[in-house]
């Protein structure tokens, strides 16, 4: 899926995380973030991907307009994060988008830069065996309806 998608769940699975610790520490000042809670952040985050990415869709968003936006939406997310939760956001984040810096980083920088990179697919989500991937616009509404299924588990992990 598009990047922005994995930057959605990423936000709702830290905004669900940090539920969790929103009551204040015994000081009176605002509990952080414990590190198994980042640790799990950033697990589910990857884990996330790896379902996000088995299902079958499409990118609906032009790659070069995607990576910006999700950038710009994870900017804006963090600024607008109580200081004891920004952690915790790029955790989740960093979980989110790393199947990606691992596997697609090393081609895209080789494309763009003129490098040579190794270039191995480590996570078998990127494999084509496991793709959900529908390059060729196949199946259109099978990608709507998995988006909107992602998009909805987002609004609820943000509700509860």
């Amino acid at each position: 899926m598009n990047v922005t998608f994995h930057t959605t769940v990423a936000l709702a699975t830290a905004a669900f995380l940090s539920s969790t610790q929103s009551r204040p520490a015994s000081g009176g000042t605002a509990a952080r973030p414990s590190l198994l809670i980042a640790v799990i952040g950033f697990v589910a985050g990857v884990v996330e991907h790896g379902v996000m990415d088995y299902v079958p869709h499409s990118y609906p968003i032009p790659s070069g307009m995607d990576v910006v936006f999700s950038i710009i939406l994870f900017t804006v997310a963090v600024a607008l994060t109580k200081p004891q939760f920004r952690v915790l956001v790029t955790v989740c984040f960093i979980g989110s988008i790393f199947p990606d810096l691992v596997d697609l980083g090393p081609p895209i920088l080789n494309r763009h830069l003129g490098w040579s990179l190794p270039s191995v697919k480590i996570f078998p989500l990127h494999w084509p065996q496991y793709s959900g991937s529908l390059d060729h616009g196949a199946n259109n509404l099978q990608s709507v309806v998995s988006h909107s299924v992602f998009i909805g588990f987002c609004v609820s992990l943000c509700w509860f």
